[in-house]
């Protein structure tokens, strides 16, 4: 016997063997094996659409973020898990940053009914995220009583979750609301909420200089100059500018913002020599980083 017929009679074997095997397996084995393929495929798609977002490839990371919705349908079915809400806020979260509003809010209430299913009446971080996202997409879209009414709700779930003990979320609900007062035209409230937003973040950070007290100062800055405090609005534009330079140099586009900031309120004050001084030194910056796009009022030419 050669050994092509060994091989026949082997492979022939083989087949048989795997028939049997197919026919005594119930349906349930089916199923089994069904389901345990399609769990393991799910982070894959969840994973490369993280991946393309984080590139800026927000339309392939759609497309991979709906394929992980899908496979989920088909595992939890009808099911409220929290996986699925999870692919949903993924999805609003990609939309959102390509400015598709109408889109993002589709997906982040659905998730939010889920999570609400899921999570009923105990206090979860992932149902605050929900309300938090949609209070975000309506101040987006200027409907800024609708946003207040997520953005509180948020604010009150983190206030009782984390039991008014200083956290990073309750800070960031601080700064979301003042920066919804402030396009209302209320700035005294706007900087109160800002005010709150500092303090917590000094106790959580101490000396260490951190990116969010930098956008806190300079939102400060803005109610103030709105308000037509000039001195205090400088004091935290300055602020604001000397944690910039710190943490990333003096030739971030964000330093550039600082120094423009501060010649309006130079500018508002008529201190037109001091105002050219600041709206330059911006202007430098622009150029080092290829973003000249500030220009200089008629009176300062």
């Amino acid at each position: 016997m050669n050994f092509k017929s060994i091989y026949h009679i082997k492979l022939v074997l083989f087949t048989l063997i795997l028939s049997l095997f197919c026919n005594f397996s119930n349906a349930s084995d089916k199923v089994f094996y069904r389901d345990s393929f399609i769990s393991n495929s799910i982070p894959l798609f969840n994973n490369l659409g993280c991946k393309y977002y984080r590139q800026g490839a927000y339309d392939k990371a759609i497309e991979c973020y709906l394929k992980d919705f899908e496979m989920k349908k088909k595992v939890y079915g009808d099911t409220p898990h929290p996986n699925t809400a999870n692919s949903l806020h993924n999805l609003g979260l990609t939309y959102y940053i390509k400015g598709a509003y109408d889109k993002a809010l589709e997906y982040h209430y659905i998730a939010l009914q889920i999570r609400e299913k899921v999570y009923g009446d105990t206090l979860h971080p992932d149902v605050a995220s929900s309300l938090n996202n949609l209070g975000l997409i309506y101040y987006r879209k200027e409907e800024y009583d609708k946003s207040l009414e997520y953005l509180l709700n948020t604010f009150d779930m983190r206030k009782k979750m984390y039991m008014n003990i200083s956290h990073v979320h309750i800070a960031s609900s601080l700064s979301d609301l003042s920066k919804v007062y402030y396009s209302k035209g209320c700035y005294n409230k706007a900087i109160e909420y800002i005010l709150k937003s500092i303090q917590i973040r000094k106790e959580l950070y101490g000396d260490i200089l951190h990116p969010s007290l930098a956008i806190s100062f300079n939102d400060m800055g803005n109610a103030y100059y709105r308000k037509s405090c000039y001195d205090k609005a400088t004091e935290c534009y300055l602020n604001s500018l000397k944690i910039i330079e710190e943490l990333c140099g003096g030739s971030h586009p964000d330093v550039a913002i600082s120094f423009n900031n501060i010649g309006l309120v130079y500018h508002a004050k008529g201190e037109y020599s001091k105002a050219r001084e600041y709206y330059f030194k911006a202007l430098e910056v622009k150029k080092k980083t290829n973003r000249f796009n500030i220009k200089l009022p008629e009176k300062l030419k």
